[in-house]
């Protein structure tokens, strides 16, 4: 009996993956919820913050690259299930799918804040309020146009995840001709946030909060291509899975000296601090599973129902109080 259970066969990656993403919902709720909380704080302190409460919600930025690895590892599984449609059908019911379910509500919540703030609000003329409103700068934003141009607004999120799922095919495409490939994508990600910092720190500023986002986006692509190849039995794959539990480990418990020590050096701090978001996912992901596994079902029910809406998609731009 005991050599019988000692031989029971290993999970593949594929099969560990959806034992993940049977929580989806629930993931994409909960990251939700803490990513409001994470903007709040900026804004209104933290009542009861022990030394520990303040900085775990303080990581919820990271929420975004988790919700972007998922959103890459499933756009690949929505992709290959059509490949038995024709290459232009597959294409529109993939953008079909995906846009409809971003922009309405993004254009309901986004216009008339937008409308607000060049009618009355901080981009509105100084005097005579009203009289000039700014309409190119309306649909600039509107459009998210402007976050590529300007730099860094509200609904910064939603301005790079249109761009990141009208790219996907061609990522897709690129990603599969070979593992390396991806890995050579996040690291040009990588080599282009530090050529932003010394050469063009307005740069980094502008969209460097985009650009550090892609490697989670790119490595969720990537592993859910080469899903059926990881063999989770290699030494290889045991000492990465190591590695980034021990990179989660000591990304939670020294994020606050992190943010210490780098306090002094403001033209380091948020791009160490974004980049490392992406070797957090893999230990934050089993947390998570272990958690809604044991979860009463009346509140894993209670998140599902927030992760399984267009709140997901839409939650920066519902912060507009909190975020300026």
């Amino acid at each position: 009996m005991k050599d019988a259970t000692r031989l029971k066969p290993t999970k593949t990656f594929e099969e560990k993956m959806q034992d993940i993403l049977a929580f989806r919902s629930e993931i994409y709720g909960l990251c939700a919820l803490w990513i409001i909380f994470f903007h709040i704080s900026d804004r209104v302190p933290v009542p009861f913050s022990p030394n520990i409460i303040t900085p775990l919600i303080r990581m919820g930025n990271c929420c975004v690259d988790i919700f972007l690895f998922l959103s890459g590892y499933c756009l690949v599984l929505s992709w290959e299930k059509n490949f038995n449609l024709t290459v232009k059908s597959r294409f529109a019911y993939f953008y079909k799918r995906r846009f409809l379910r971003l922009i309405p509500p993004y254009i309901v919540l986004s216009t008339p804040f937008y409308f607000w703030k060049y009618m009355w609000g901080f981009s509105a003329p100084k005097v005579d309020l009203g009289e000039k409103f700014n309409l190119i700068g309306f649909l600039g934003d509107l459009s998210t146009v402007n976050f590529w141009l300007k730099g860094m607004q509200t609904t910064w999120f939603v301005c790079a995840i249109l761009v990141f799922y009208l790219f996907f095919p061609l990522l897709y495409g690129i990603c599969k001709k070979h593992f390396l490939v991806g890995l050579s994508l996040i690291l040009a990600c990588y080599a282009a946030l530090i050529a932003m910092i010394f050469l063009d720190m307005n740069l980094f500023w502008k969209i460097g909060i985009a650009v550090s986002r892609i490697p989670a986006f790119v490595s969720g692509i990537t592993l859910a291509i080469y899903r059926k190849k990881i063999n989770t039995d290699s030494v290889f794959y045991r000492i990465i899975r190591t590695l980034l539990l021990c990179a989660f480990i000591v990304f939670v418990f020294l994020f606050p000296i992190k943010n210490f020590a780098l306090k002094h050096f403001n033209r380091f701090r948020s791009p160490v601090i974004w980049c490392s978001y992406l070797y957090f996912i893999p230990g934050f992901l089993l947390c998570l599973k272990f958690l809604f596994e044991r979860l009463p079902a009346f509140l894993r029910k209670a998140i599902y129902m927030v992760g399984g809406g267009y709140f997901r998609v839409v939650y920066d731009s519902c912060l507009y109080t909190s975020s300026y």
